[in-house]
């Protein structure tokens, strides 16, 4: 976890990490007192503090001590609406489709989704990869703006684009 990513990405990599871990991340990496920490430790063993619930704690903590509590807050409710909800966030980057480069696995890679087309394809057969809402199936699909103009290309559970295009309609 980097202390100088955005909010959101602090706030979902703690969200991440193993629940054996809490305690230490309070403890190394919070302004939270001693005599807190132990009471969400023993809280946790007795079966009373859900650990989820003691890592949105956490999340908030460390956001909070870098980018402030208003930061903490949205972090959250951005964390909230994609997991919980699995509903898509309010603000997407757009991303252009360049004309004769339509293949979605080249979409995902050049949309900085993917380090590869490789990588594109086996997330697709994984089912990883999702457009408009639903799962892409066809690892040779190929995109085109009368059909997916504005439409949210999602790769994994965090990584969205809406997709714009030129005038390439075909």
């Amino acid at each position: 976890i980097g202390i100088g990513e955005p909010p959101e990405e602090i706030y979902g990599k703690t969200m991440s990490i193993p629940d054996g871990l809490i305690v230490k991340y309070f403890t190394l990496a919070t302004d939270v007192e001693p005599s807190e920490i132990r009471k969400l430790e023993e809280g946790m063993a007795s079966g009373g503090l859900n650990p989820r619930d003691a890592k949105a704690r956490l999340a908030r903590e460390i956001v909070a001590l870098y980018h402030g509590a208003a930061a903490a807050k949205v972090a959250e409710e951005h964390f909230e609406k994609i997991f919980r909800q699995k509903e898509v966030p309010d603000e997407v980057e757009e991303f252009f489709v360049t004309d004769g480069n339509n293949w979605i696995c080249a979409v995902i890679k050049d949309a900085g989704l993917t380090k590869s087309n490789g990588e594109a394809r086996r997330l697709i057969e994984q089912g990883g990869v999702k457009l408009g809402g639903e799962k892409v199936a066809n690892v040779d699909l190929k995109l085109n703006g009368r059909d997916h103009e504005g439409v949210i290309l999602q790769v994994g559970k965090r990584n969205f684009r809406c997709l714009r295009f030129h005038a390439m309609y075909d």
